[in-house]
């Protein structure tokens, strides 16, 4: 005959098949389980709402750049229409020089018409 402790102890979980011992390693399985599947979708939100933001941030900065892109061809475009303006108004005094150099030199000493100028 067994002692009568053994019986409140097989019942407790030691002995026997084990099953009592093995429900409170399945409990806190089934806990930090949970607690992982928690923590990993607060942290997919919290990515998720930081994706978001990044995407909205680099939008806007796509549409900076692009205005600013946009200013600097204007600008550009400015510069390059004053710069052929000018090169065709100093193209011509050359050209009003140059005829005007021609005409002194092949007109002989004497016979130049308000030569010096003052």
């Amino acid at each position: 005959m067994a002692p009568p402790f053994f019986n409140s102890a097989v019942a407790a979980g030691f002995g026997g098949n084990g099953s009592t011992v093995c429900l409170v390693f399945e409990t806190a399985a089934a806990i930090v389980e949970l607690a992982y599947v928690t923590v990993d979708e607060i942290l997919k939100e919290m990515t998720g709402q930081l994706q978001t933001s990044t995407l909205a941030c680099i939008q806007e900065m796509k549409g900076e750049m692009e205005a600013g892109f946009e200013m600097l061809s204007n600008q550009h475009t400015a510069i390059m229409a004053n710069d052929d303006a000018n090169t065709a108004e100093i193209m011509n005094r050359i050209e009003e020089l140059r005829n005007e150099l021609v005409e002194l030199l092949n007109t002989p000493q004497g016979q130049r018409p308000d030569f010096p100028k003052k």
